[in-house]
């Protein structure tokens, strides 16, 4: 399926890495994630601040196999694939977006493929949750997987296609219900302060 994904691209990335707190960025070349600024676009697993794009991941998650295809215009969901797809309107000043980690820094670069300009981001994940068919690594690492596709596109309101996941149910509830930080796994009971401090920066508390 991948195969299939990157061949409809016009061009595309694939890599894994390690992710701590939980999240990634998508960000311009001059934006430092860990200084944000401005006011937030959407909120929940996708959301955005002016040079930068916040991608949540389950709590469990320790690495994220990601494919992230850029398309000349608006590319096909795969709805059946993934548990969870979002997706929004983000402005980007420069030609390129990087894929930043708290704990690896800059993994890859993204070319954008009409420069700067209005463009739509659309995020798939899968195996956010513990347990049932959760993917692990040879090392043990519970692996996220996620599909971002980017192609220009005037702004418009953030959607949300599909939401299933418990991880997801927290950010974005489908109902009533409120899934609690440890339901979702976003909270160890053993959390040390330190590990609170940084939720707390990330607006996650």
């Amino acid at each position: 399926m991948i195969e299939d994904m990157c061949a409809r691209s016009d061009q595309s990335r694939s890599t894994r890495f390690g992710v701590k707190f939980a999240q990634f960025y998508l960000c311009e070349p001059v934006q430092d994630p860990f200084r944000r600024s401005g006011a937030r676009l959407a909120n929940g697993l996708l959301s955005a601040v002016p040079g930068m794009v916040q991608c949540m991941v389950g709590a469990q998650v320790e690495s994220v196999a990601l494919t992230a295809a850029t398309h000349l215009s608006a590319p096909a969901a795969y709805l059946e694939d993934y548990e969870d797809v979002v997706e929004l309107s983000y402005l980007a000043t420069h030609a390129q977006l990087n894929v930043v980690t708290w704990g690896e820094g800059q993994v890859t670069v993204l070319p954008l493929p009409a420069g700067p300009g209005e463009y739509r981001i659309r995020y798939h994940l899968r195996n956010m949750d513990p347990g049932g068919k959760t993917r692990v690594a040879a090392d043990g690492h519970h692996i996220g997987e996620c599909l971002v596709q980017i192609w220009p596109a005037p702004a418009e309101a953030a959607e949300q296609l599909k939401i299933t996941s418990m991880a997801a149910r927290f950010w974005h509830p489908t109902d009533s219900s409120q899934i609690s930080f440890e339901e979702a796994g976003l909270l160890s009971p053993n959390a040390t302060p330190e590990a609170m401090a940084v939720l707390k920066q990330c607006g996650l508390l």
